[in-house]
């Protein structure tokens, strides 16, 4: 896809950049979303199943979604105690409720926006095809990371661990970065970044 997009750019010059980018972003979040939401849960040491194969969250996984629940059952954040990860799934509860699965195929959904950052960042590094090939690439990496979570302990779109938000968090810092570097005198973007770290 990349060495496509790049043939393509050298072939003709595009007058709309702007627009075609959201064209782009738009189908790699799609495409993305689809693929995510469609891999199936495997259960996995942060996502274990119950005699009746019904997977719930353990250790780490467990540890970012009680408090969540504290919050839903209106006994506060974490029954009142400081805990930095309160909101992680609260929200997530709200709108799919509390089957695991179901709540993990959202969280995919909202996830696969990662490898439209990475096209943003792969293009304002250096073209469209670098972009497009970096997103194809986090988006493969999404789907193994769901397929063996079986055999590896890692984070992935449809596990309920701090990890791939946080690099969802660096991905618009370093995009925003980007952006200021090559425009200096523009320091919203500045701005932007310290608001995203």
């Amino acid at each position: 896809l990349g060495a496509a997009a790049l043939w393509l750019e050298s072939r003709r010059s595009i007058t709309n950049g702007r627009r075609l980018d959201a064209w782009i972003c738009l189908a790699i979040w799609g495409i993305t979303a689809f693929l995510w939401a469609s891999e199936p849960l495997r259960p996995s040491y942060f996502m274990p199943d119950t005699g009746n194969n019904f997977i719930y969250p353990f250790s780490d996984s467990a540890t970012f979604d009680i408090p969540s629940q504290y919050a839903l059952i209106g006994q506060g954040l974490f029954n009142g105690q400081y805990f930095d990860r309160a909101l992680y799934s609260a929200y997530l509860h709200v709108f799919a409720g509390q089957e695991t699965e179901r709540l993990m195929v959202v969280q995919a959904v909202l996830f696969a926006v990662f490898p439209v950052l990475i096209y943003l960042i792969g293009r304002e590094l250096h073209s469209r095809a670098l972009g497009l090939s970096a997103a194809v690439l986090i988006l493969l990496r999404g789907i193994n990371a769901t397929a063996a979570a079986t055999w590896i302990d890692l984070a992935g779109p449809k596990m309920m661990l701090t990890d791939f938000p946080t690099a969802i968090g660096i991905a618009i810092f370093v995009l925003f970065i980007l952006k200021w570097l090559n425009s200096p005198a523009n320091i919203r973007f500045a701005v932007w970044a310290g608001g995203a770290l």
